[in-house]
């Protein structure tokens, strides 16, 4: 029954996903972007890829933002269309998966608030890269962009998840000038949002989510706590507020035990030996710049991702971890398309856009 279940439920939707990953960029095609001479050369490459539609904006526009809006729209018809051939159960984890998008949007939605509340800046040239369409909540941008008092702003996110985020940091945004917390507490957000609907699918599927999601997790809190010491010298007391719960491998005492115990040098061979030791040789590597450094990291951790997609690609074809897999490396391809795209837009070195 069950299995028959699993079939009936991913048959069609894995079916359409592995023809999508046939489409994906592959690293040649990266090495082409970044060795492109100029922007429009990159855009040019974009031509006959999945990524088209990103070419076809900016052709008609010339502006870089309205392509990256497009890219977030393209993604979420993606998750949207999957939503409509699932069951409840897992239209609902599909919903939270699709809360990063809500999220993200309106961190760019807050940010032009902040400047122009918090800041005094004018906002006009900006406020048209923001989604106006609804993703999973419905309330007007503009009157949050207008609501200079606490009591309004609260008022114009009625009915999301984020009132309650807002209003306990709202005194911190102000006194110190700040979205960081902020910005920390909605990733908060998104992650435990998306544990709990974990709960609702099969034995089988929440073992693979519980397990690819730990590792994100795992990953998100090694280049917080890096960050964390290499940039802004926090002690372990303030790290500790902004570690992720339920990572696969490294849970909060073990990285607060080695975030206290380790210098900087010492820091990421510590962590990866105790929770991935098979990458932990390639930390090994002496790199004095900072940036190098933070290059190495993220590099070495997307090396432990595509593994573990790797895995989920070779493992059971009527299980969710198909469909994981896609969203896992779209969601990385277009981290590291966009940083490539700006990185010509601001005529950066190609090793600078490499990670």
């Amino acid at each position: 029954m069950i299995v028959t279940s699993s079939i009936k439920r991913y048959a069609f939707i894995n079916a359409k996903l592995k023809t999508r990953l046939s489409l994906v960029l592959g690293d040649e095609v990266f090495i082409r972007l970044i060795k492109s001479q100029n922007l429009g050369e990159a855009m040019l490459l974009l031509k006959e890829t999945s990524f088209a539609s990103v070419e076809a904006v900016y052709a008609r526009t010339g502006d870089l933002k309205m392509s990256e809006l497009e890219l977030m729209r393209a993604e979420m018809a993606l998750y949207q269309e999957i939503h409509r051939f699932g069951d409840k159960d897992l239209q609902e984890f599909v919903n939270a998966l699709l809360m990063q998008y809500e999220i993200e949007n309106f961190k760019n939605v807050f940010r032009l608030w902040f400047d122009r509340w918090i800041r005094k800046r004018d906002i006009s040239y900006a406020s048209g890269y923001i989604l106006r369409e609804p993703v999973l909540y419905t309330y007007d941008k503009d009157a949050v962009l207008a609501a200079g008092e606490d009591s309004l702003l609260l008022e114009s996110l009625k009915g999301t998840a984020f009132v309650d985020v807002v209003k306990n940091n709202m005194d911190e945004i102000r006194t110190a000038q700040t979205l960081f917390p902020l910005e920390m507490a909605l990733d908060l957000l998104f992650y435990n949002n998306l544990l709990r609907q974990c709960q609702k699918l099969t034995d089988k599927d929440r073992d693979i989510v519980l397990r690819l999601v730990g590792v994100e997790i795992d990953l998100e809190n090694i280049t917080r706590i890096i960050r964390f010491k290499l940039f802004y010298q926090f002690s372990p007391l303030q790290m500790q507020k902004y570690i992720i719960a339920g990572g696969h491998r490294l849970k909060p005492d073990k990285l607060f035990a080695l975030y206290s115990s380790s210098g900087e040098a010492e820091l990421l061979p510590a962590l990866l030996g105790s929770g991935y030791g098979s990458v932990s040789a390639l930390a090994s590597q002496s790199q004095t710049d900072i940036y190098k450094r933070m290059e190495m990291v993220e590099s070495i951790l997307e090396e432990i991702l595509k593994r573990e997609v790797k895995k989920l690609l070779l493992g059971d074809p009527f299980s969710i971890g198909i469909m994981m897999s896609y969203f896992i490396i779209k969601k990385h391809d277009i981290h590291r398309l966009i940083s490539i795209l700006n990185g010509k837009n601001y005529g950066l070195p190609e090793d600078r856009m490499k990670s």
